[in-house]
């Protein structure tokens, strides 16, 4: 019998927060159709920074000044204006590479359009990166099903003991102890 908590128990809003690969949000669609998606901020950040090194390599000032213009406008959810900006630097620049570049940003970006809202999540408390469920996973998971002798789980008895794990660190291990766990007659 599966615990009862988990995303058919949640109450209020569900959120799905993604790195902008598309069968992601395939998957997010198809399992939580309801939910509002997120393009995480971390990588988005981080495919701009990737952009803006390929532009101006050493020029650190101008790198700055270009990174931080078109992260705070993304911040601000004003993904238009950074796709302006983006499209003005691209006719700007003669490299083929970099032209590129900047096409492949304005596209993620274009692409995830209706998850960078990051001015409503915040008004809503939303998180706006995948990093702490990376981690957990990494943790409950990982250090569980991916260490030496562990990898031959079949995937109800490792959904069961991951079930447990979490139990333990949400606090709520008694909980499900009480619950799921029957005395041999």
């Amino acid at each position: 019998m599966p615990p009862d908590f988990g995303y058919d128990s949640a109450d209020g809003m569900t959120v799905v927060v993604a790195d902008g690969a598309p069968w992601l949000w395939s998957l997010a669609e198809l399992h939580f159709p309801d939910a509002i998606q997120v393009l995480d901020w971390y990588h988005l950040k981080a495919r701009v920074c990737e952009v803006g090194e390929e532009l101006y390599g050493a020029d650190r000032d101008s790198y700055q000044q270009w990174t931080d213009r078109i992260l705070d406008l993304l911040w601000q959810s004003r993904w238009k204006e950074a796709v302006q900006e983006l499209e003005k630097e691209r006719r700007r620049v003669r490299s083929k590479a970099k032209r590129e570049s900047l096409r492949r940003l304005v596209g993620y970006i274009r692409n995830n359009r209706e998850r960078i809202d990051y001015a409503r999540y915040r008004e809503l408390g939303i998180p706006l990166g995948s990093g702490r469920v990376e981690g957990a996973c990494r943790h409950l998971v990982g250090k569980r099903c991916k260490g030496s002798g562990m990898r031959n789980w079949k995937p109800s008895r490792c959904e069961s003991i991951l079930a447990l794990r979490a139990g333990v660190y949400e606090r709520r291990f008694y909980h499900l102890w009480e619950q799921h766990v029957r005395p041999a007659p």
